[in-house]
């Protein structure tokens, strides 16, 4: 490669320099960023990408610079690629198409042998590759990693579906793409076929079979940064609604008008409300999609009780982003140096969770305890703000619920212990740092006036089994609430009896 470079450079011409520079300030930038932030992915985007252009010189340029990033980062280059694998690896495979021998190199770079680099990413390899319909790729794919190409494509085609019903652009787009998967997964050449008959399988189909993970995907793409992407994941929620919902005879699939699309702002009222719509009937043999206006309609029957359906099994998954992840993915990181979960990924969980929230409403007090779980620990990590706006969404989803003591407690402990601890909200390595704590803290007392304050004539029956309140200046107006409902007269046995309760309470706190 240093022969390479030096023969290279004295055949470069001047069109090449502005290019050589760029390249040696993003490599620049690269060193001075953390292992897992963004921009560092983008910089080695950059210089991959320069890396795999048919320009040799300034091939030898981006080799030489991802070297000296890897010096100056004290870490081996195949450690710094293999942690933004994913962000890289749609990259480093369209090489594979324009010259074979380039690609080799880049998967050297990363460490891995070529059947390991698919396996490690074909879920974020085969939606684009479907859906940009690059089938010599995808059925060199399917050879390295010994799979026939319809089962390929069926296993992964939660991924793949979700990408496609999240396409932007117009309706003949995404027809364009359904009918490019169907294709692949019915494909009758041989060998790439493999020995069982697809040919029977439709789209419909497909969405059935993969149904709870395409739902998992579509409800994590509700809190995607995109005002624009969570229309589009919300239209795709009632697409798939549509189709599970729909008798398993294909010919009774029909034109039928939908049931209109309920998109909540990111503004502070939980109840903002704007007007999305698509449906998706599938003939025999064939997959379409429309897209129609559609009127709002908050707490509409069709998509809340659909996501009800599903909603402990979503909170799971959601759960795995914000927690579990972290404990499964050490084994993974001690190989690969891979993050256990970005932190992206968990401020879109909990966005998400927000959005789910407000969809199911009032039927979000079924499931108390399991929200109450999953929002719990990110109150003592970092994203605070986004976490206490869920908490926000969760109060106003149960304000005209009638809540048990036993509920409200359940409510209130994981805020108040977070409002009583003292110190930073979020770890030092955490990129959260938009307010002061005593901030955080008046969020939190907001959280704790939309939950009791309402509730004064239902708490005054209960009021001595309810968890202790600081005397704090920022919960001065539940305070207040609290002095009024200790004039209430009761005798020294009742009295008793609530502070024997609260002492079997399992909670420290309390």
């Amino acid at each position: 490669m240093r022969q390479l470079t030096k023969y290279a450079a004295d055949s470069a011409s001047n069109a090449t320099a502005a290019d050589e520079t760029l390249q040696m300030a993003v490599r620049v930038i690269g060193s001075a960023c953390h292992s897992d932030e963004p921009a560092l992915g983008k910089a080695l985007a950059f210089l991959l990408e320069r890396f795999c252009g048919p320009n040799i010189f300034l091939k030898a340029v981006a080799y030489e610079q991802l070297h000296a990033l890897s010096q100056s980062r004290s870490e081996p280059l195949p450690i710094i690629l293999c942690r933004h694998s994913k962000r890289l690896s749609l990259t480093v495979v369209k090489a594979l198409d324009r010259d074979p021998h380039t690609f080799s190199e880049c998967v050297e770079l990363l460490g891995m042998p070529p059947r390991r680099f698919f396996r490690s990413h074909l879920d974020h390899l085969l939606p684009p590759l479907v859906i940009s319909n690059q089938r010599e790729i995808l059925i060199e794919i399917a050879k390295t990693v010994q799979q026939p190409l319809p089962m390929l494509c069926i296993n992964h085609g939660h991924h793949i579906l979700s990408k496609i019903f999240l396409m932007d652009g117009d309706n003949e787009l995404m027809q364009q793409a359904l009918q490019s998967f169907l294709e692949l997964v019915t494909i009758t050449n041989k060998p790439y076929s493999g020995s069982q008959d697809h040919s029977g399988v439709t789209i419909t189909n497909i969405v059935r079979s993969c149904s709870v993970q395409l739902v998992f995907l579509l409800v994590l793409e509700l809190g995607n940064a995109d005002p624009a992407l969570r229309r589009r994941a919300y239209d795709a929620l009632y697409t798939v609604k549509s189709i599970l919902d729909e008798d398993a005879d294909e010919a009774s699939l029909s034109n039928k008008p939908r049931p209109a699309v309920i998109v909540l702002d990111d503004s502070d009222n939980p109840g903002g409300l704007e007007a999305a719509g698509t449906s998706m009937r599938e003939g025999p043999g064939s997959a379409t999609l429309k897209r129609q206006g559609a009127k709002p309609m908050l707490g509409d029957k069709p998509l809340d009780e659909f996501l009800v359906r599903h909603i402990l099994s979503i909170l799971a998954y959601l759960n795995e982003i914000l927690h579990a992840q972290d404990r499964r993915s050490r084994r993974r990181s001690r190989r690969l140096a891979m993050p256990a979960c970005p932190a992206g990924e968990r401020v879109q969980a909990l966005r998400a969770i927000k959005k789910v929230i407000l969809i199911i409403g009032a039927k979000a007090t079924q499931f108390l305890s399991n929200l109450v779980a999953t929002l719990s620990a990110p109150l003592k990590g970092g994203n605070l703000i986004v976490c206490i706006e869920a908490w926000k969404a969760l109060a106003w989803a149960v304000k005209d619920a009638s809540l048990s003591c036993e509920a409200l407690n359940t409510l209130l402990i994981p805020l108040l212990e977070r409002f009583s601890s003292e110190g930073p909200a979020a770890p030092p390595d955490s990129s959260d740092c938009e307010a002061s704590d005593s901030e955080y803290k008046a969020m939190i007392a907001e959280v704790i006036e939309a939950l009791l304050l309402d509730r004064e004539t239902t708490i005054k029956s209960f009021w001595p089994l309810l968890c202790p309140i600081p005397r704090s200046q920022a919960l001065g107006k539940v305070r207040e609430m609290i002095n009024r409902l200790q004039g209430v007269t009761l005798g020294p046995e009742k009295h008793i009896e609530y502070l024997v309760e609260l002492l079997k309470h399992t909670n420290p706190v309390v």
